[in-house]
């Protein structure tokens, strides 16, 4: 959705655009612009189209980085501000307040006239708008980035009810897998779970010496730590001189 976001859902498509341009003509659409630059590295060979500059404008007239919303700002584009405070027809403002009558004319315009190939979406939003607006030719993946049990309800049923009008759904986890495959089983949706890919090689096996368990991520509910707390309690009954450490 953002190509030049710095969390880890920008930070792992990239590394899958990356790793597919030595084989694939790659294109990464974003639906706002807000820096003046990436923040992870981009194979030169991947193409970057921003469907919208959102970055505010300083007082001499440049772009910044940031992001304002240009319903806010009239003057600079009427017309775009005033699709831009009109409600989205794909999702509720509740379920993604970032989404417009704006964003849905932008996907619109930019998806409807893809050449034949693989669309990959990585938000329930977008996912919305592949089912929608993608050609029929094209071949639509819905990559989910966060696990079933987290979702608000009312994504949950946006993420099923758009799965069901394409090709395939990839979650990050085979729990989750089983999770979505069960509620599309009358459809021919393909569901599978490919974990996310990591720009770094993978290093040996951790020889246990240490005894000390790291996890790292932002201190949210989304992110389960309050899960692993607990899991891990029981553990200290019966080994106590192991640790978890938790970095946020």
């Amino acid at each position: 959705a953002l190509a030049d976001g710095a969390d880890g859902l920008c930070r792992s498509v990239i590394t899958l655009a990356n790793g597919l341009a030595d084989r694939y003509e790659i294109e990464l659409i974003s639906l706002y612009r807000r820096r003046k630059s990436l923040a992870y590295d981009l194979d030169p060979r991947v193409t970057v189209t921003n469907l919208h500059d959102a970055r505010p404008i300083g007082p001499k007239g440049h772009r910044r980085g940031g992001r304002v919303r240009i319903k806010d700002y009239p003057d600079r584009d009427p017309r775009a501000a005033a699709l831009d405070s009109q409600r989205s027809s794909l999702v509720g403002r509740a379920a993604d307040p970032t989404m417009s009558r704006l964003t849905d004319t932008l996907l619109k315009a930019k998806l409807a006239g893809l050449r034949p190939g693989v669309l990959v979406s990585t938000r329930p939003a977008l996912h919305a708008a592949a089912a929608e607006y993608a050609p029929p030719e094209m071949i639509t993946i819905a990559q989910d980035h966060q696990n079933f049990v987290t979702r608000m309800p009312a994504l949950r049923e946006l993420i099923q009810t758009s799965s069901r009008r394409l090709d395939c759904l990839v979650t990050l986890s085979n729990a989750d897998r089983c999770a979505y495959a069960e509620t599309l089983a009358d459809y021919d949706t393909i569901v599978e779970a490919i974990p996310n890919a990591v720009p770094w090689r993978i290093g040996p096996t951790a020889a246990l010496d240490n005894k000390i368990v790291v996890t790292g991520g932002r201190l949210v509910p989304s992110k389960g730590f309050d899960r692993l707390v607990a899991a891990f309690e029981p553990i200290t009954r019966t080994r106590p001189d192991w640790e978890l450490h938790i970095y946020g």
